[in-house]
């Protein structure tokens, strides 16, 4: 009969030998077993800036699908170049207990890559990892604005203003006689003479009226 899942079994063999040719004797257990797939999918436009890298895939196992761990010796790479069918990785032989017993759960996961993000999916035990770049976008030169000339502004012109005028000066000019005027001013000293004398005669005469008048 079929042992049930998560028994322990011990057994043992006993061989004998007849004759003396070699045989060969093997032992098979129908154990089940697992195969996991994994895709690769870019989305970079096309490889656009030319960042891809090889991606590394691997497989990890858990007992409560908690607590993951490496299978050893199951790493993958995948080229940067890779088309079509190799971008297509497989495991298999995968046992689906351990050696306790427990039933064992598989999932795929890839080693970091600078400048990707990766997003796996998966239906059963068949993966796709996509790793999706957003190409650079490069910045829009700034326009160069000239300088704004600035413009010149003439000087105002400074209006003349006239001077306000002063008091006018009269300028005292003496007839022209010919003759350099002398100090003490001397020019009419004869009509001077000839007042003195009438005024003198004048007073005279009225002196010797008076007196005649007297003696009357």
């Amino acid at each position: 009969g079929a042992w049930a899942g998560g028994t322990d079994h011990t057994f043992q063999l006993f061989y004998l030998e007849r004759g003396g040719t070699l045989s060969d004797l093997s032992i098979s257990f129908n154990l089940p077993q697992v195969a996991v797939n994994a895709t690769k999918v870019w989305d970079d436009e096309d490889n656009k800036d030319g960042s891809r890298q090889d991606a590394v895939l691997k497989v990890q196992q858990s007992t409560d699908g908690k607590s993951f761990t490496d299978v050893a010796g199951s790493a993958k790479t995948v080229s940067k170049d890779a088309t079509g069918d190799d971008l297509t990785v497989q495991w298999t032989n995968l046992p689906l207990y351990n050696e306790n017993g427990k039933k064992l759960e598989y999932r795929v996961v890839e080693e970091e890559m600078d400048g990707y993000t990766a997003t796996i999916e998966h239906d059963g035990y068949d993966y796709t990892v996509t790793n999706s770049h957003v190409p650079e976008v490069p910045d829009e030169p700034t326009p160069e604005v000239p300088d704004e000339p600035t413009p010149e502004v003439p000087d105002e012109p400074t209006p003349d203003v006239p001077d306000e005028p002063g008091t006018p000066t009269k300028t005292y000019t003496p007839p022209k006689t010919g003759k350099t005027p002398k100090t003490g001013d001397q020019s009419n000293i004869g009509l001077w003479v000839a007042v003195l004398a009438v005024s003198g005669g004048a007073a005279a005469t009225a002196v010797v009226l008076y007196k005649r008048k007297r003696k009357q």
